[in-house]
């Protein structure tokens, strides 16, 4: 259904909220694309030098354009408060905050259906790492043994003796 939709409609591309930035910022951001381009061409001391100036350069503009803009929205939000105008003080605290997003993650049970519940998906981990732990993994009586005879010689030979 989803695909149908998606062919549908299409695939609506998330906005990013950039209203801070502007011709000055793309101005700067297509000259310093062209010097690395540029220092791509040629690695020369010149060019690199030029490529570090327009990143400098698009850095300082990009953040005293977002400054100015974060500026503007709190005088917005105080004049608004200011003048008792509740309703646009609260709809410009939302838009400057940003919506809350809760972050929700889906495991797969063993019969492939979607669990959601915390305690869902923690019994199913839970489930799964038992399962794989202790998957046919049972030591016969000689090898542990065996394996213990291993290690204590082993710890004769390693330890130290004193000799006078």
């Amino acid at each position: 259904m989803t695909e149908a939709t998606e062919l549908c409609l299409g695939k609506a591309q998330a906005e990013k909220r950039r209203d801070w930035f502007d011709e000055d910022c793309k101005i700067a951001l297509i000259r310093r694309n062209k010097a690395k381009i540029e220092k791509d061409k040629n690695n020369t001391q010149d060019t690199t030098e030029k490529y570090k100036m327009a990143r400098r350069e698009v850095k300082q503009i990009c953040r005293k354009k977002k400054r100015e803009h974060l500026d503007k929205q709190l005088k917005t939000i105080e004049e608004s408060y200011v003048n008792k105008e509740i309703r646009n003080f609260y709809q410009e605290v939302k838009k400057s905050r940003g919506t809350a997003k809760s972050k929700t993650s889906y495991c797969r049970g063993k019969d492939g259906v979607l669990l959601g519940e915390t305690t869902e998906k923690l019994n199913r981990w839970a489930e799964y790492f038992e399962e794989l732990l202790n998957e046919n993994k049972q030591a016969e009586p000689q090898e542990i043994k065996q394996h213990l005879q291993d290690n204590t010689e082993q710890k004769r030979e390693e330890e130290p003796t004193y000799k006078k």
